[in-house]
């Protein structure tokens, strides 16, 4: 009798656990679907420029999003651990080693994910300024056949375009 009503206390605190578990992955993904939501509903009456640089942004407070949750679950796992005795005698001071080497690990991935939207930026940065470059070779080139008039006019334009485009800055 002993047994059994052991093995059924054994069992219901894995179903408990199982059930928390589950409990915590559906907060989870739902926190992240409501920042998703919430994305997709800020991006309504942006030029396409402003949407591009908004996806950027959103993605990477996502990424961030998403490793801030998967280091709260990791560290729970280890307090959870560190209570049902798996780590023996000195298991306090070997729960926050743990803890740290998963907080360092996580400051690591945000670095990089900041670093990627750093990355993006540059890229489109890059490309808008190739743009430009363009624009002046080709006015360049326009003055040098057409003759200045044409060529200054042309200049003209790509600067005026280049100056009436919205200025984004991304401070990291």
């Amino acid at each position: 009798l002993a047994k059994t009503r052991l093995k059924i206390e054994q069992d219901s605190a894995k179903l408990v656990e199982k059930y928390r578990d589950d409990i915590e992955k559906s907060q989870n993904a739902s926190t992240l679907e409501t920042a998703n939501l919430d994305d997709r509903l800020a991006l309504l009456g942006l030029t396409s420029e402003q949407q591009k640089n908004l996806r950027i942004e959103q993605e990477r407070r996502n990424k961030l999003l998403a490793i801030d949750l998967k280091l709260q679950t990791q560290i729970q796992e280890v307090w959870d651990k560190w209570g049902n005795g798996e780590f023996g005698v000195d298991g306090a001071t070997k729960a926050k080693a743990v803890i740290k080497e998963l907080t360092e690990q996580a400051g690591v991935d945000m670095q990089n994910v900041n670093k990627e939207t750093a990355v993006k930026f540059r890229e489109d940065f890059d490309a808008e300024l190739k743009q430009i470059k363009s624009g002046v070779t080709d006015s360049i080139v326009t003055a040098l056949f057409e003759g200045g008039k044409a060529g200054s006019k042309k200049l003209r334009d790509v600067l005026v375009s280049v100056l009436r485009q919205k200025v984004t800055m991304v401070v990291d």
